[in-house]
């Protein structure tokens, strides 16, 4: 069991999952998490339409798994939804 479904990287660091992202046509919250992430996107060099996630898409996986609680991580369950869960902060603001 590990975590990334699908998506994988080799042990040299070659991309065997998905790791195109398209933020013009419709994906810009996946844009938007990787730049929260500190993961670059570079052009498909010859498919100039095509967004490539530097170090491939299973490098989401990881900063993903750094920033949660290593207790939430749950192995070896189907994802059925995703949703995101309001919080307050120590001030009392709700926020996601």
């Amino acid at each position: 069991e590990r975590l990334g479904g699908r998506l994988k990287n080799s042990e040299s660091g070659v991309d065997l999952g998905g790791a195109w992202i398209w933020p013009e046509f419709g994906q810009r919250r996946i844009a938007e998490l990787l730049r929260e992430l500190n993961i670059g996107t570079f052009r498909q060099p010859d498919d100039e339409s095509s967004t490539r996630i530097a170090g491939g898409a299973y490098k989401a996986i990881e900063e993903l798994s750094k920033r949660l609680p290593q207790e939430r991580i749950m192995l070896g369950f189907d994802v059925s939804r995703c949703a995101v869960q309001k919080q307050e902060d120590e001030g009392g603001v709700e926020r996601e």
